[in-house]
């Protein structure tokens, strides 16, 4: 009867320090998730600065999975000009992460559905916004990605979404000054 107690015990115990492990677990999907959607963004926004090729992101879902890809103007397989997946940018899978929102220069965009963003050949790139959270939405995640980075952030819960990575010498009256 005391090894049963003992073995009840010991078993309460074990569960008591797996259950916050696991719990957790969405969380962190929801974070690699986010980084993962910033890296595509970034891959995104380098290509469009630094060549003349048409390139777009497209999120597409597939029921509960979603995936974030970059796409870039090319040829399909019966020849004719049609967007294709860029096979060199990463994808992001959202696993059980779920984009909330999407924005496109303060334009709400499907995020339960399907849509693509265009980054114009020459012109202003749209500022990027994606909203993503765990599947329980405790833990939110902005990913943004101004129109004049190159890289995207991720903000991540208890961030301010206005602090930014990018100084403005200029606007600080440092222009010309050593920093």
């Amino acid at each position: 009867m005391v090894e049963i107690i003992v073995v009840v015990v010991i078993l309460g115990v074990l569960a008591g320090l797996m259950v916050p492990r696991v719990i957790s677990t969405s969380g962190r999907e929801a974070r690699r998730a986010a980084e993962a959607a910033a890296e595509v963004l970034s891959a995104a926004a380098r290509r469009d600065s630094l060549s003349t090729q048409r390139v777009a992101i497209a999120i597409d879902f597939d029921g509960s999975l979603g995936t974030l890809k970059l796409v870039k103007m090319g040829t399909n397989a019966r020849g004719e000009s049609a967007w294709v997946d860029d096979q060199l940018a990463p994808r992001a899978e959202m696993g059980s992460a779920i984009v909330t929102s999407a924005l496109s220069d303060a334009l709400t965009l499907d995020a339960a559905g399907q849509f693509r963003v265009e980054f114009p050949v020459m012109g202003r790139r749209p500022d990027l916004t994606f909203v993503i959270e765990d599947s329980r939405r405790r833990e939110t995640y902005r990913v943004v990605l101004s129109s004049s980075a190159v890289r995207a952030r991720v903000v991540m819960p208890g961030q301010s979404a206005e602090a930014s990575a990018v100084v403005d010498l200029d606007a600080q009256g440092k222009g010309e000054q050593a920093w």
